[in-house]
Formats: C-alpha cells, sequence, structure tokens
C-alpha cells in the first residue's frame, strides 16, 4: 500500500496538485491533514492495518515529524517529499537508497532530526507563531539573541544555566543551519551539543561559527555522545521537537535504534507523477 499524507498548505499547495495525478495508483491511501496533529492520529490506525506500506510524508518538517509518530512502532517505510521551507532532515537522506536509521523518543514525543532546549526551542516556538514568512528565521534568531534569558536545569544534579543544548540524529535545523556537523544516522548514538552560560555577546560569536559549521571549536561548546538524557527544570521550559514545540519540567531523551526505515526506493511511475512537476 501507498500511504500519502499530505500538508495542503506546504509548498504553496503543491501536494495538493499531486492529488490528480496519484488517483492513477491502484493500491493508495491518500490523507489531507486538517490540524496539528492528525496525520499521526490518522496513521496509527491506518499503518497497523496496512504495516509493510511505503507512507509518503507530503510536506515539511512538521508533517515529517507526525508521520515518524504515527509509523514508528510499524513495519512502514518511510519516503519525504521535500515541500516545506525548511526540509532539513531531506537534505542528508536525500541520495540514500534505502537505510534504517535511528530515531528519538522525548517525553512520548518521537523525532528523528534534532530535538532541542535553550535558544534553539524559543526561537521555533516564535517561527511557529509569527504570520510573518519575510526573513522569518532571520528575525526571530535576532530577536532571541537579543532578548533571550538562559535556562537554569539540571543533568546529572549538576544546575546548569543553558544557552543551547541539542540532542541530535541529523546534521541540520533552522532551515539548513548544520547544528551537528558529524552527524551520524545509525550509530545508535545522539550527539548532544550543549553551550552553558555564554554572554550575549558570546552567543552571537556562536551563532556566526554556527551558520559556518564551526562551532565545536567554540571554547565554550561541549559535544558529547549519549543513549539517553534526563533534564529537569524547576519550571515549565519549551523544548523542540523537530520544529514542533511542548513544554514541561523534565524531559526524558530515549534513543531509539534502526527505529525507522527511511526509503527513496519507490517505483519509478510514481516518482514520475510526484517529481517531474514539482520544482524539487
Amino acid at each position: 500500500m501507498h500511504i500519502f499524507i499530505i500538508n495542503p498548505k506546504a509548498g504553496n499547495g503543491r501536494g495538493i496538485e499531486l492529488i490528480p495525478r496519484l488517483n492513477e495508483i491502484k493500491e493508495k491511501i491518500i490523507y489531507v491533514t486538517k490540524e496539528k496533529g492528525d496525520a499521526t492520529k490518522f496513521l496509527l490506525d491506518v499503518a497497523s492495518k496496512y504495516p509493510n506500506s511505503i507512507v509518503y510524508s507530503v510536506g515539511g518538517d512538521g508533517t515529517l515529524n507526525e508521520v515518524v509518530n504515527g509509523i514508528s512502532e510499524t513495519n512502514c517505510k518511510l519516503h519525504i517529499v521535500p515541500f516545506g521551507s525548511g526540509n532539513d532532515y531531506h537534505r542528508i537522506i536525500k541520495n540514500i537508497y534505502e537505510d534504517k536509521v535511528d530515531i528519538g523518543d522525548v517525553n512520548g514525543h518521537k523525532f528523528i532530526n534534532i530535538a532541542s532546549i535553550g535558544i534553539d526551542a524559543d526561537i521555533v516556538d516564535e517561527v511557529n507563531k509569527d504570520t510573518n514568512n519575510f526573513l522569518k528565521y532571520q528575525r526571530n534568531i535576532l530577536k532571541q539573541l537579543i532578548f533571550y534569558k538562559k535556562k537554569e536545569i539540571s543533568i546529572a544534579e549538576k544546575q546548569k544555566l543553558i544557552n543551547i543544548l541539542t540532542v541530535c540524529k541529523g546534521k541540520y535545523y533552522g532551515n539548513g543551519v548544520p547544528i551537528n556537523p558529524n552527524y551520524n544516522l545509525n550509530n545508535h548514538l545522539f550527539n548532544l551539543i550543549e553551550a552553558s552560560n555564554l554572554s550575549n555577546l558570546e552567543m552571537l560569536k556562536c551563532f556566526l561559527q554556527i551558520f559556518q559549521g564551526k562551532h565545536l571549536d567554540y571554547p565554550k561548546v561541549n559535544a558529547s555522545f549519549v543513549t539517553n538524557l534526563q533534564i529537569n527544570s524547576k519550571i515549565p521550559i519549551l523544548c523542540n521537537v523537530d520544529g514542533e514545540v511542548f513544554q514541561d519540567t523534565s524531559f526524558n531523551f530515549k534513543l531509539i535504534p534502526d527505529g525507522i526505515t527511511v526509503t527513496n526506493n519507490i517505483p519509478a511511475k510514481i516518482k514520475r507523477m510526484i517529481y517531474n512537476h514539482s520544482n524539487i
């Protein structure tokens, strides 16, 4: 079965334009999302009935996150049709024929790319609320660099004032920012990248290096490998999970080895239907 999850808003409606062509496929299910979270709910039901399907995530990183949460406990394969504004995970898997990749879980929220606490999560939250698409990422990054307040958290009973804390499998976030240059999709480890107690000026310098992928050489940036991580805060703080944001006081990160199979091995007919008219 070929299951298409289409975000009608992504790509200025390009996903909707695919539907007349996709209707030619015999064994297919097409679902057009209506509101936040409904792709996951739909797939939790349908993917269990068709466990060996290819699920096509037609949209951006938000759509992808919902699809991942809907199929992570099935044998369905994932194909990404990058119709979003960022498409950060697609940047690194677009040339993979087919492979099993690790995913993560934080408080029951699955993620395939990157989860973060600190300025990253605050930026994503502001971007998601911002209705003005003109330089959306750039404007909200600048805003947070000026007004960001460090988050007081504890990791392994050590108190830290966090500026940046990312739990990574992929390489990019925030529309192509290479936060995790040494990524590995299936080594069964998270890359943990953190920076604590930076002044606003230091954080600006750090961000300039992040954009160039050189931040791991910055003195106050630490990188390590983990398979799980417990973070606590005295007050609710934001956590970004592949572009979706939730709030809590305790965050339990767990690695799921080989959690999903990503594939670009799709039938040639379907590939022509999607990509010959899509300007990708």
